[in-house]
């Protein structure tokens, strides 16, 4: 017998994403740097010119709140054209 707790088949596709799918509200220096495309001693040093969002610290690692990257990200794009 299984547990419909624990069965993914079961998932009404109207429902949220499960928590595992969706993606964490904080981002890690290599995350960051994934998405800018750029190595992680960049990442460090943009931090340090002030040119990245407040970092959030946990312990002695350092993580970046999504939103506010993404915030950033449209401030320095320009609006897309609706052509």
């Amino acid at each position: 017998m299984t547990n419909s707790w624990f069965d993914d088949d079961t998932a009404d596709p109207g429902d949220p994403p499960s928590p595992a799918s969706r993606p964490s509200p904080l981002m890690s220096t290599r995350e960051v740097a994934e998405l800018f495309q750029r190595a992680d001693r960049t990442i460090r040093w943009w931090r340090r010119r002030g040119l990245l969002p407040e970092p959030v610290p946990v312990g002695r690692a350092v993580f970046y709140r999504r939103a506010d990257i993404e915030a950033m990200i449209g401030q320095v794009l320009p609006p897309a054209s609706n052509e």
